[in-house]
């Protein structure tokens, strides 16, 4: 959603808009913007941990090794993604929209829980931040 979108969405934000406090318009996007999956840059196993905590993060990996192993589904895919985990591989962006799809096959399918697939998640989850220079840009530019 766009700036301009949020704050047409928001009766309050609209009216700190329209008189100018842009301060305070800002704010209070800040305080109603909801969160969306952002690149999170490449993870490695060690960035899994800082994350999560080294409990979650080892069960979790834990759980995936050994589905990797299963000749399931998606084993093959699950391996593959361990391997990218690897420190020598750079990594994985956790806020790929295709991990995602495949977090929700996985925790479907039973193989990690809704908490470990909420966690997972949530490293992507990141808030817009609005300043009031922002909020006075739209509006120079909208008039």
């Amino acid at each position: 959603m766009s700036l301009y979108q949020l704050i047409t969405s928001d009766e309050l934000a609209s009216e700190l808009f329209a008189a100018r406090q842009d301060d305070e318009c800002a704010a209070r996007c800040n305080l109603i913007a909801t969160a969306t999956h952002q690149p999170t840059g490449l993870l490695t196993d060690r960035g899994l941990y800082q994350a999560l905590g080294p409990v979650m993060a080892e069960t979790i990996l834990q759980k995936l090794s050994a589905y990797a192993q299963a000749n399931q589904a998606y084993s093959l895919v699950v391996a593959r993604f361990l391997r990218w985990l690897e420190p020598t591989n750079q990594g994985v962006d956790f806020g790929d929209p295709a991990l995602l799809q495949l977090l929700d096959a996985l925790t479907l399918g039973g193989l990690l829980t809704g908490d470990e697939s909420a966690a997972i998640k949530a490293i992507s989850l990141k808030k817009p931040v609005y300043t009031a220079a922002q909020v006075e840009r739209l509006r120079i530019g909208a008039n």
